[in-house]
């Protein structure tokens, strides 16, 4: 069996997270106060007073200071969410689940897809009749993209717009890789 752990980020404490399997780990992001038996990323070096601006990515700069150095380069890491959790090959089915249907349907370390990649992402989601750049300002509105697109190099300008002009998203930062990627 491989050797896996998923970081489950929270920005509340919920305590059906603490009955999910050993090797997904509960971790508490930003301001809030979680039980003595969580990860936070405000414990050792971390930059967890720029939760409210980076979400999860305070998460992910905690796993890289204080999680990747134990780690074999071949070990499997990857993060979830509170309420987005991966799933044993029920990914294209909509269905609710039961709190116990749904710990049965937990990806597992046993789980082929590990033996066949090196690397799992989120299914993307394809927009119908508009790009990203259009769906994040009809949510957001303000311009805000168009000023972030400003902000970047000239060279990177161009593959981002690239990508903000297309109808795939990734959302959420969800992954499972081996270490040597990450």
């Amino acid at each position: 069996m491989i050797n896996l752990e998923i970081y489950c980020t929270t920005i509340e404490y919920f305590s059906l997270l603490d009955k999910l399997p050993s090797y997904i780990k509960p971790l508490g992001l930003g301001n809030t106060e979680y039980p003595k038996h969580w990860l936070t990323d405000k414990k050792g070096e971390n930059i967890s007073n720029l939760n409210k601006y980076y979400t999860d990515a305070t998460g992910l700069y905690w796993v890289w200071k204080h999680v990747l150095k134990n780690k074999d380069a071949n070990d499997w890491i990857g993060t979830c969410h509170y309420r987005k959790l991966w799933l044993n090959n029920i990914y294209n089915e909509k269905q609710k689940l039961s709190v116990k249907s749904l710990y049965s349907n937990l990806l597992r370390p046993d789980n082929k897809i590990f033996l066949q990649s090196d690397a799992i992402l989120i299914q993307p989601i394809i927009l119908k009749n508009q790009t990203v750049f259009q769906q994040f300002d009809r949510v957001h509105k303000n311009n805000i993209l168009e000023n972030c697109v400003n902000f970047l190099e000239n060279n990177e300008r161009k593959n981002f717009q690239k990508h903000l002009d297309a109808n795939i998203l990734y959302p959420l930062n969800l992954f499972i890789t081996k270490v040597y990627l990450l």
